[in-house]
């Protein structure tokens, strides 16, 4: 079951699910205008920043330096352990 699937069966409301896809989306897009905005995490990996996004995900993402493009790795519940998580190669 995808987030936004989720997120519908939980509210029960698909409205709400597509508001909260859309806000994630919009502040990943954000994330372009000042990307170091958020906690820089080498000891996971390196160039690995997360940001939280409304106290439930965990946004994981990189900096390309030579083209200062961020590239979202991964997005993570903030009740899973996104530490192991994002440090798991596979």
């Amino acid at each position: 079951m995808d987030r936004a699937d989720y997120i519908a069966l939980r509210s029960g409301s698909p409205v709400i699910a597509q508001r909260y896809m859309d806000g994630i989306v919009a502040f990943c897009k954000s994330l372009s205008l000042f990307p170091q905005r958020s906690r820089k995490r080498d000891d996971l990996y390196p160039n690995l920043y997360t940001a939280n996004y409304r106290g439930t995900d965990i946004i994981a993402y990189e900096i390309d330096e030579n083209t200062k493009t961020v590239h979202i790795t991964d997005i993570v519940h903030s009740a899973r352990d996104f530490e192991k998580v994002l440090s798991d190669p596979a």
